[in-house]
């Protein structure tokens, strides 16, 4: 079975709760971890078992992943969504997706386009 190679960008709490289901779907594999504080990267992805820690969003690209879970802050949200969608990866974005209209209208916008 061929597994989705998942990326995880931002490694906090809610990041830690993906990780511990995702590890747990077969069908899964989390390949990188991805965090501006290098300890929490490597704590995550140590967590994940084979993943790599990384420092960006495009070493996750780099990695060859397939979709990447956006767990970073609320306000960090859109530009992350919008690069993946860019680069044809498929996107989990955590709730919200944006918090002010012009995040979501951008959102929403390269959301119709994919389609």
């Amino acid at each position: 079975m061929t597994r989705v190679k998942v990326g995880i960008l931002g490694a906090g709490g809610i990041a830690k709760v993906h990780t511990s289901i995702l590890k747990k779907d077969e069908r899964v594999q989390i390949i990188g971890v991805a965090d501006i504080v290098e300890e929490r990267a490597a704590s995550l992805a140590k967590e994940a078992g084979e993943a790599k820690a990384v420092k960006s969003l495009e070493e996750l690209f780099d990695l060859g992943v397939d979709a990447v879970y956006v767990t970073t802050p609320n306000t960090m949200h859109v530009e992350p969504v919008l690069k993946c969608l860019e680069n044809n990866v498929h996107v989990f974005s955590e709730k919200p997706m944006a918090t002010s209209l012009e995040g979501q209208s951008r959102s929403g916008k390269r959301l119709n386009d994919q389609r």
